[in-house]
């Protein structure tokens, strides 16, 4: 048995204290180079997950005008967010009903085209014959579904809206609620708008989003550090959610005394509010996503009500948010968290503000990005 550590490590051979075992690999003042960018150095003095400033152009622009603005290293850095979004809306759309209920088999199309004469002559020949035994009215109704045959709702429709909007936000929602910072959000949520063009899909964010407020861009990035810090600070499962709720929404925390015991999802994923049906630029219900490190606290704070035999359409939050919202403000205070700073109604948030239009078909091979290959 090994009782004096000398014998096991020799304390000459130990790097001092404040050397870094990396340092060999390492540039000058601390810059590595990139190996994605043919060796331009990458400065490691910061945290890496900050993004430089971002434009405010829409998805059309924003990835042109990155390459244009941003110095190399920084550009990739805001691409792999890019993408990272743009992946995930192509598994997300390859894999959705919608994507694919009007699609018609290929075989019957190309059956149909192997039917149709393959000369002009031979064309006005069956049209002549055609006309001798048919009437006008049945000749046109032949022609229409001869030439809409195997395109099903993709033969000439677009644009159509995309009837899924709960999908629809619970998908923009679940992106910026995991970012790590306002720009991180923007990032994602620019990616995924390309990766749903690639599949004809047009996602309708609103104009106003790089100065708009809301889950992942007003809100405080919610993690496991953040759930505990409230667990151990502040008392009562419903004072501990509706300060999480008004951490993670990113709107006005006193729109929380209004959300009801049965519009939190059953896994505690996402709760919803009704929206406004005399204004058509918000969806008919507005939908918030739940980061999954505080679905615990708000499955809680339901649990804990429901025992007491508090009725589904009760309020949800209301004892943890106070007149005015001053309890949950003197929760924040406790927790040492700020609450953001903000005038968003929950109604009007982005999520509820953004939309989705069938546009065209796919634009890209399936096994792409991230689809699965039927």
């Amino acid at each position: 048995m090994v009782t004096d550590l000398a014998q096991v490590v020799d304390p000459a051979t130990l790097p001092p204290d404040d050397e870094d075992p990396d340092d060999e690999e390492s540039g000058e003042d601390g810059v590595d180079p990139d190996p994605a960018d043919g060796g331009d150095p990458v400065e490691t003095d910061g945290p890496r997950w900050t993004l430089p400033p971002l434009p405010e152009g829409d998805v059309l622009a924003f990835r042109a005008e990155c390459y244009r603005r941003l110095t190399s290293c920084q550009f990739h850095a805001v691409d792999a967010v890019y993408r990272a979004g743009l992946e995930a809306a192509c598994r997300w759309l390859s894999s959705h009903p919608e994507m694919h209920r009007h699609t018609t088999a290929l075989g019957s199309a190309h059956y149909l085209r192997r039917l149709l004469p393959r000369t002009l002559a031979e064309a006005d020949a069956g049209a002549a014959l055609l006309e001798q035994h048919y009437p006008d009215t049945m000749l046109r109704s032949l022609a229409a579904r001869l030439l809409c045959a195997g395109r099903g709702r993709d033969g000439g429709s677009f644009p159509h809206r995309f009837a899924d909007e709960t999908g629809v936000q619970t998908f923009l929602g679940g992106l910026a609620v995991e970012a790590l910072s306002r720009r991180h959000a923007i990032a994602l949520l620019r990616g995924a708008q390309a990766g749903a063009l690639l599949h004809g899909l047009l996602l309708a964010l609103p104009e106003d989003l790089a100065h708009a407020d809301g889950p992942g861009l007003t809100a405080v990035p919610f993690d496991y550090d953040t759930a505990d810090r409230i667990r151990v600070r502040i008392a009562g499962p419903v004072h501990t959610a509706a300060l999480a709720a008004a951490l993670f929404t990113g709107c006005r925390p006193t729109d929380l005394a209004d959300v009801r015991i049965g519009e939190l999802a059953p896994d505690a994923a996402t709760f919803t509010i009704p929206g406004v049906k005399a204004r058509r630029d918000l969806a008919d219900v507005a939908v918030f996503v739940v980061p999954t490190p505080a679905r615990p606290l708000l499955d809680a704070a339901r649990r804990f009500l429901v025992l007491r035999g508090t009725p589904s359409t009760k309020r949800l939050f209301s004892t943890g948010i106070g007149h005015d919202g001053q309890v949950v403000r003197a929760s924040a205070e406790a927790a040492g968290l700020p609450l953001p700073v903000t005038d968003q109604q929950m109604i009007s948030a982005w999520p509820a503000r953004s939309s989705a239009w069938r546009v065209g078909s796919h634009l890209h091979h399936s096994g792409e990005h991230g689809e699965a290959a039927p």
